[in-house]
């Protein structure tokens, strides 16, 4: 798109007697500025969400994966069905500890 808006400036460029070269550098500099924004926005949203990314990861696959496998060996087929709920309530009373204690520390800097 770039191209054809810029086509009379390109025109004016060629008959002055610009080179390749030189009418390609100020696409491929946009083009370069596009890549990197584009790569720099993803980068940023996955460092501020990087912790809620792991311990969702962790809770949905080795949790679930840890548990499965040793209920299975415990209580057979039903082991596995019942890991689902397993890890679900593991996480909740993790969730629930990490707050108390985030909780309390919160109340001793504020002095409540």
């Amino acid at each position: 798109m770039g191209i054809t808006v810029r086509k009379e400036e390109i025109g004016i460029m060629k008959l002055m007697g610009a080179s390749d070269i030189f009418v390609r550098a100020p696409f491929m500099v946009e083009g370069l500025m596009i890549g990197l924004i584009g790569a720099v926005i993803p980068i940023v949203v996955l460092f501020i969400l990087y912790n809620r990314i792991v311990v969702s990861l962790l809770r949905g696959i080795v949790l679930m994966l840890i548990m499965s496998i040793s209920l299975s060996k415990l209580f057979g087929m039903t082991g596995v069905w019942s890991s689902f709920p397993a890890t679900e309530l593991i996480t909740a009373v993790v969730c629930v500890v990490f707050f108390i204690l985030k909780n309390n520390r919160m109340r001793k800097h504020n002095n409540i």
